[in-house]
């Protein structure tokens, strides 16, 4: 508790570095948005949980209209994101042939940073 080692620096990035940021955020989702399915709402421009619960609500509404039967299966992921194996999603991107130097720049971004 007493040992300054456990505490780690408050950052404050400068404006120069949160707008470098935001071009390969803006660049990497311009390249990935035509891979994703229609269906998925998460961290999208234009979509919100509004979204996911108006389709299931219609398809819920739709299939009692034609006498089936509608479930849902909901998960909690809140803890899913606490640590992000970025070598994976490195290799991920890549996998979806994002431009290697992007890959590098990416990796670069990540380490020493978890």
């Amino acid at each position: 508790m007493h040992d300054k080692n456990n505490y780690r620096s408050v950052r404050i990035l400068p404006c120069f570095s949160k707008i470098f940021e935001g071009i390969p955020i803006d660049q990497m989702y311009n390249f990935m948005n035509p891979l994703l399915s229609p269906f998925f709402s998460g961290l999208r421009k234009g979509h919100n949980c509004q979204n996911v619960l108006l389709r299931l609500i219609h398809k819920c509404k739709s299939n009692i209209d034609d006498g089936g039967i509608s479930g849902a299966l909901l998960t909690d992921l809140s803890k899913a994101f606490d640590y992000l194996p970025y070598r994976l999603l490195v290799a991920k991107l890549n996998a979806y042939e994002l431009n290697p130097d992007a890959c590098m720049l990416i990796a670069n971004y990540f380490i020493n940073r978890l």
